[in-house]
């Protein structure tokens, strides 16, 4: 067999010889080099994308975007095509600006809290027709105060803030007018101006220009995926096969989310032990020719750590690297306290985007943040498919479609009721009570005396609104059981085990929270201190200490199967047929009639 392959390959070479032996020296270096070039053009992966999605476009679309993908870097080619699209838009910046005119539009949010009543004017609803009568309400009306109920200020971050009911009351109003309408369409001009608004805000809050880019999400997780994929496609666009996210090992595990949708490779950098913030020096060896974007944290969700956002930025310029800032859990509360000394916005060069939740310190409708990007940004979050049969298709990000513009008034509504200088009170106010904390950590662990820094302390120099713990001697996790019997609901943390509170608006409305809670705190690891060195912490806690030593996919399992659990609808005792829980006395009653009105609607 190997014998005739062998004759084949020699009488095949014998056969070219005598063809080509009296063909020129030139004409053969010629044809060898243009052979090469071929090759190497099959190769690229602009024209094997064109190649392989042939059935997707026509074959005119196909030789058009291959030969703009040739062509597109050549010199003077990008201008002219940016001088045409420019001129092309001209006709609809001024339909817009002819739609815009009668609208009372603003750049910056209200320093001070605006009245419902006005809120409610850009929704075209008169105040004094609601059924709640906002024009009775003076600020020392209880319904403008925040009240607290039972049961609220013990949890780590779960409720931020709790609504005056003139708050509620101008929510209900706004999303009842606003629910069917859609920013996608134009039928809506004054919600696709108060989403432009609503970005322009935030971009300012972050010191960015009028000329950035910006997105309303569903979420943090969202925000993230949502950067993180426009910068994935990017690098794809300029030929890297195998783009990398570039994180430090707090980073939030929305960016590991983000590599796997995205197919993008996770690089994840150890951080200093001991501050819990990545060293610049120690993420440059991790930046490769692959880089997609790296990524920095203001603050960390664990331990409520600031990666060194400035320095970073230096590193992003030196490296020539998109460089995205995480503020999902911080971004709105350190926007409205001084952080001139060092900046963890637009201001620091080489931020290109940053994430940033409104559902948490901005105290709006939860399933609402934002994913804003620099003037400079070298990829935005934008989807566009033009050829598509059904016509024009294009959403202002990668993820979604349409949504329902109830979320950008809500979110409106609540940044314009609350203005820039409620936003900083409350602000300042949380960080007056996180400082207090450690004070009063301090000077009581030194009077337990039994207790040391080694058996509980604060993790690294927190300067924001989370606290994290830990302990050298003792099972964080069983400190943390204890507190949950004593009703404390408080994030657990691995690698190292430990837990944090995460404080809000709603700790600094509790009376004598910080000695509540430090006693508790030095109570449970007392508690902990006395246990046999043996036993192992129960419930959630136990989770936490087994499941990252069992191999990825079980631990994927067991995540998927509590998810399903959560959302099992037969776990739950037998009942009548009710939308919401009855009480004992109507239920009976209540549940024929709805049986009545169902069988009337068949």
């Amino acid at each position: 067999m190997f014998g005739f392959l062998a004759d084949l390959v020699s009488s095949a070479i014998t056969t070219i010889d005598e063809n080509l032996q009296d063909t020129p020296a030139s004409q053969l270096i010629f044809g060898t080099a243009l052979l090469y070039f071929l090759y190497n053009q099959y190769q690229n992966p602009w024209i094997l994308r064109a190649y392989r999605s042939r059935n997707s476009v026509s074959m005119k679309q196909r030789i058009i975007d291959t030969a703009y993908d040739l062509a597109k870097n050549l010199p003077g080619v990008r201008s002219r095509v940016d001088k045409e699209l420019e001129k092309n838009l001209e006709s609809t910046k001024e339909k817009i600006k002819v739609q815009r005119s009668e609208m009372n539009l603003q750049e910056e949010m209200p320093q001070e809290g605006v009245p419902p009543e006005q809120i409610l004017k850009e929704f075209e609803i008169e105040g004094k027709k609601c059924t709640y009568r906002f024009d009775r309400i003076d600020n020392e009306h209880p319904d403008r105060q925040f009240i607290l109920k039972k049961g609220d200020g013990k949890d780590s971050g779960a409720l931020y803030t709790t609504h005056p009911r003139e708050l509620v009351e101008l929510l209900k109003e706004t999303y009842g007018a606003t629910e069917l309408t859609n920013p996608m369409h134009d039928k809506w001009p004054r919600i696709n101006a108060m989403q432009a608004e609503i970005i322009s805000w935030c971009q300012h809050l972050f010191h960015g220009s009028k000329k950035g880019y910006g997105l309303l999400t569903h979420g943090g997780t969202t925000s993230i995926i949502e950067a993180m994929a426009a910068y994935v496609i990017q690098a794809r666009a300029r030929g890297i096969a195998y783009p990398e996210i570039v994180v430090p090992e707090t980073a939030h595990a929305a960016f590991k989310k983000a590599a796997k949708l995205t197919g993008a490779t996770l690089i994840v950098v150890p951080v200093d032990k001991k501050t819990g913030a990545v060293d610049p020096d120690v993420m440059a060896s991790y930046i490769s020719t692959n880089t997609a974007v790296m990524v920095g944290s203001a603050p960390s969700f664990m331990y409520g750590i600031n990666d060194p956002i400035s320095k970073l930025g230096q590193l992003a310029r030196k490296k020539n690297v998109p460089f995205h800032v995480d503020a999902c859990l911080g971004g709105f509360l350190t926007a409205f306290l001084d952080t001139s000394t060092d900046p963890m916005d637009f201001r620091v060069p080489g931020v290109t985007s940053i994430s940033a939740d409104t559902h948490k310190y901005g105290y709006c409708s939860k399933g609402t943040s934002f994913c804003l990007f620099s003037e400079d940004s070298p990829a935005l979050s934008v989807y566009a498919a033009l050829n598509w049969s059904g016509g024009l298709y294009a959403t202002p990000g990668i993820l979604d479609g349409s949504t329902s513009g109830a979320r950008v008034a809500e979110v409106y509504a609540t940044m314009s009721y609350y203005g820039r200088e409620r936003y900083q009170e409350i602000a300042e106010n949380i960080i007056h009570l996180r400082e207090s904390i450690q004070t009063h950590f301090n000077e009581q662990l030194m009077k337990y005396g039994v207790l040391s820094n080694k058996e509980i302390s604060i993790y690294g120099d927190p300067k924001w609104s989370v606290l994290g713990f830990r302990s050298d001697t003792l099972n964080a996790h069983l400190i943390a059981d204890e507190l949950d019997k004593k009703g404390w609901k408080l994030n657990l943390l691995q690698n190292p085990d430990g837990f944090h509170i995460c404080l809000t608006h709603v700790h600094t409305l509790m009376p004598n929270f910080k000695e509540q809670f430090v006693d508790d705190l030095l109570e449970a690891v007392s508690i902990v201190k006395a246990f046999p060195k043996n036993k192992k912490p129960s419930g959630n806690m136990k989770v936490y200490g087994t499941i990252g030593v069992l191999p990825t996919e079980i631990q994927s399992e067991i995540c998927e199967q509590y998810q399903k659990t959560r959302l099992d609808l037969n776990l739950q005792a037998p009942r009548e047929v009710s939308l919401f829980p009855l009480s004992s006395k109507n239920t009976k009653e209540d549940s024929l009639r709805h049986r009545e009105a169902m069988q009337y609607r068949k």
